[in-house]
């Protein structure tokens, strides 16, 4: 919410720009040029008791220490850039000492500073002069100690834009008669117009169908992947490996829409998509040796685009069990220096290769897909995760530190009871209501 303020000082605003102009021949080329961005700024002056900062939608904190211009996390816009407008930006200081006689911090120079850095963060600012600036002095303060524990920084409000398709190219015509060649499967359901809620109601889909989902033209509401991601901005460098079989088509799907609009940030390094075996026939699936894994470089999305329909013609489903251990052996053997390994996995199959799980030396972070209020979250990727160090993700919660737990110590998990036994999580009981 945006905050209004009705205390207006009367000269505040001009003591803050006497400087603006006069700088001496030892003034860096930088701080001209700031100067003279400053000077072309829409710029109101305000004054208050004490401005309350709350990070909310449409607004970012950007802090900044008492009398420093360092943006102490940028993060906070990075976050949320791709599709923000920015409409205002509030700068936010200390008006101590009370009297202009004893000032000693040079707030020309720390108001130059801090836009500069806000500018050189979000350079679109340099060119839209329509954006309000408004420099807020807060006077609760008598004292050094108080006025350094007050806010000190920039609060960014912006309004969120619709994202742009997120794979134009698919557009074009010699693609839209690749995608004729492809049959259409629809959804099966007795319902006209089904609710797309889990995997489940898009397990007959084909590629058409993926490409629909990635420019939008297709809704989904099962948005996991998404909600996983956003809820871990710690995660960097990430290497995804998906499984991409059938139902698991709307889950690997967002997480290439959700790499697309965050393609500035590099994120994701690389994905691998794996089909349990290329066709190839259930008895003749071995751990280790059933195949069906490719690789793609995660920037180039054209390219992501085409290895997931080559996989999805490659596949054809087979039985219930996947190859998720040695596709994510294949991964970490092709990009073994990626600082997080993610599995997409899917809680209706079981794991084809758990034996193998010893040769998974970093922690995997799994996100648990197809999961509801009837079926508790795979013993297999419970063990999994215990077994590398590491974790278990839904459409709610992350489950971090399960490898830690103590012998005969219990856990919810998605409101099932689980206890460790003999170094594995054994099901209890149901939570009651």
């Amino acid at each position: 919410m945006r905050i209004t303020f009705t205390i207006r000082t009367q000269s505040l605003l001009i003591f803050f720009l006497l400087g603006f102009h006069t700088l001496s021949a030892q003034d860096s080329p930088d701080k001209i040029s700031s100067d003279r961005l400053i000077s072309q700024l829409n710029l109101k002056e305000m004054e208050v008791t004490e401005y309350k900062a709350k990070q909310g939608n449409g607004t970012a904190i950007l802090n900044m220490a008492y009398a420093q211009h360092k943006i102490d996390n940028p993060e906070a816009w990075e976050n949320v850039k791709q599709h923000a407008e920015v409409n205002a930006v509030d700068l936010v200081f200390t008006k101590y000492p009370r009297h202009k006689k004893d000032w000693i911090t040079d707030y020309d120079y720390l108001l130059n500073a801090r836009v500069k850095n806000i500018m050189n963060l979000i350079p679109c600012l340099k060119q839209n002069k329509s954006v309000q600036w408004n420099i807020i002095l807060q006077n609760k303060c008598v004292k050094e100690p108080e006025a350094m524990a007050m806010f000190h920084g920039a609060i960014v409000h912006y309004d969120k834009q619709e994202p742009k398709p997120i794979f134009a190219a698919l557009d074009s015509a010699e693609i839209e008669r690749e995608l004729d060649k492809t049959p259409f499967k629809p959804i099966k359901s007795k319902e006209k117009a089904p609710e797309p809620t889990d995997g489940e109601k898009y397990r007959y889909i084909g590629f058409y169908d993926v490409y629909r989902i990635l420019n939008g033209k297709l809704p989904i509401k099962d948005s996991l992947i998404f909600h996983v991601f956003e809820r871990n901005p710690q995660w960097q460098d990430m290497l995804v490996v998906s499984d991409w079989t059938a139902s698991m088509y709307v889950y690997g799907t967002q997480a290439v829409m959700w790499q697309k609009e965050n393609l500035d940030n590099k994120k994701i390094g690389y994905f691998v998509f794996f089909n349990d075996g290329n066709k190839k026939k259930n008895d003749k699936k071995e751990p280790g040796k059933t195949g069906g894994i490719y690789s793609v470089k995660a920037e180039d999305t054209e390219r992501v685009i085409k290895t997931m329909r080559k996989v999805m013609e490659k596949g054809q489903g087979g039985d219930r069990e996947e190859n998720d251990i040695e596709a994510l052996q294949y991964a970490l053997k092709k990009y073994e220096n990626t600082k997080e390994v993610i599995l997409i996995a899917d809680n209706k199959s079981e794991v084809r290769d758990l034996s193998l799980i010893g040769g998974i030396k970093k922690p995997v972070r799994i996100i648990v897909c197809g999961t509801s209020e009837k079926s508790a979250i795979r013993e297999d990727y419970i063990k999994l995760a215990m077994k590398t160090g590491g974790s278990l993700h839904t459409l709610t919660a992350d489950y971090d530190n399960l490898h830690q737990l103590s012998e005969g110590e219990t856990v919810f998990i998605e409101d099932v009871r689980y206890k460790l036994v003999n170094h594995q999580l054994k099901m209890i009981t149901h939570m009651l209501d």
